[in-house]
């Protein structure tokens, strides 16, 4: 029940990253089209994330991995906060939502 409750809250991290960066990225002077890759690429990140940390789930003691992975996506979404470089966004989107 509260690994259920853990993995709602994680959907919506991800949807407010999603949806609430692309607005970010514009006001901060990025082209439309590339905020909107931003999301596109935030989507197939959470996609494949989403499928892997299930299999891995699947194989391995479900708290710890999840511990792991969401100490891991914490701490990307700090380095997310900070970071200046596109470059930097466009590594970090794949850890920030799992």
């Amino acid at each position: 029940m509260v690994i259920s409750f853990l993995y709602l809250f994680l959907q919506f991290v991800v949807y407010a990253v999603n949806f609430w960066m692309v607005s970010l990225l514009v006001l901060h002077g990025l082209p439309l089209v590339k905020s909107y890759s931003y999301a596109i690429e935030q989507a197939l990140a959470a996609t494949v994330g989403g499928l892997a940390l299930g299999w891995v789930l699947d194989r391995t003691n479900k708290y710890v991995t999840l511990m792991i992975a969401f100490c891991l996506g914490g701490v990307c979404l700090v380095l997310f906060s900070v970071s200046t470089s596109l470059v930097a966004l466009y590594l970090l989107t794949p850890w920030s939502g799992r």
